[in-house]
């Protein structure tokens, strides 16, 4: 059964050490004390990234048959001269973002479950949906420059 409460705020428990317990009437119904309070500053992640502290950007792609026929307009990675796949709207609306903490401009960008094409023959010889591939398709040196627009 609940007798009553009390508000307050950071500040108050650091500099007070008893607050009264009013009831729903606003009554003092008891006192609470403090022995001992401590606030753990806790750190946001843009002040965390301001550190300078440097990150790698990686990217993957779905190409899963979830996201359907690439030539359906409903597919996710249905493109027109004049319209861009939501996977490329989504990258390119993050880039500003992501450009910010990567010092080298480089992007390591993957894609996933995709049907292999004849240039994966030699890399992937025995699958035909490949698990992981990269988009530069060079396992050594597997980032692109920039993301840039088409």
């Amino acid at each position: 059964m609940l007798i009553g409460g009390f508000k307050t705020n950071p500040e108050d428990l650091a500099y007070k050490k008893s607050f009264e317990i009013k009831n729903k009437r606003w009554q003092t119904c008891g006192v609470i004390s403090i022995e001992k309070f401590r606030l753990k500053p806790r750190i946001d992640y843009v002040k965390y990234m301001d550190t300078n502290m440097e990150i790698d950007v990686t990217l993957a792609i779905d190409f899963r048959l979830s996201n359907q026929d690439p030539k359906l307009p409903t597919s996710n990675h249905y493109i027109t001269e004049k319209q861009r796949s939501l996977y490329e709207t989504a990258i390119l609306a993050l880039q500003p973002l992501l450009k910010k903490y990567t010092t080298n401009n480089r992007y390591h960008v993957y894609g996933f479950g995709a049907k292999k094409k004849e240039t994966f023959e030699d890399l992937y010889p025995y699958f035909s949906i490949v698990s992981i591939f990269s988009f530069n398709q060079n396992l050594t040196s597997n980032y692109i420059l920039s993301l840039t627009e088409r």
